[in-house]
């Protein structure tokens, strides 16, 4: 492939990233693009530099996950806690939610290590730990429509 191409594809390997719910075992072209980020190192700084031009950076590329990318303070894909939950009030419940979401998923603190480790959880299994959590007394709900 000539420069242009490879500036293309590199391109393309960053929008997958940017993607929602896209993954190399879901997309044989992203599943393409990881093999040769691992097997490529110029192809790989290609897609590095242009991540860079988004103000990006590339944290880890894994053919289960893909292409995983970071924000630096200057990118406009950047996303605060402010702009996920607005509500102040609402924010330590958020953060219990993602707490435990990583403890679930994380149980012994050597499967942060092992790349093969996949942990599953699913919505109804956070959300009735997060209740629990809260019974105990750990946080108040906020009492909403729609909330937890």
């Amino acid at each position: 492939m000539n420069r242009h191409e490879d500036a293309a594809e590199a391109a393309r390997m960053v929008a997958f990233a940017m993607a929602r719910r896209k993954a190399p075992a879901r997309s044989g072209d992203y599943a393409r693009l990881v093999q040769r980020f691992d097997t490529e190192p110029d192809f790989a700084q290609v897609v590095r530099k242009v991540a860079q031009g988004f103000d990006l950076t590339v944290l880890e590329v894994h053919p289960m996950t893909g292409l995983v990318l970071g924000t630096t303070p200057e990118t406009d894909f950047g996303v605060s806690v402010s702009d996920l939950v607005p509500q102040t009030a609402d924010r330590p419940l958020y953060l219990l939610a993602q707490l435990t979401i990583a403890a679930m998923v994380f149980p012994r603190p050597e499967d942060l290590d092992d790349d093969e480790h996949v942990g599953r959880i699913s919505v109804k299994q956070v959300d009735e730990e997060v209740r629990v959590l809260a019974s105990q007394g750990l946080i108040k709900f906020r009492e909403c429509p729609g909330c937890w």
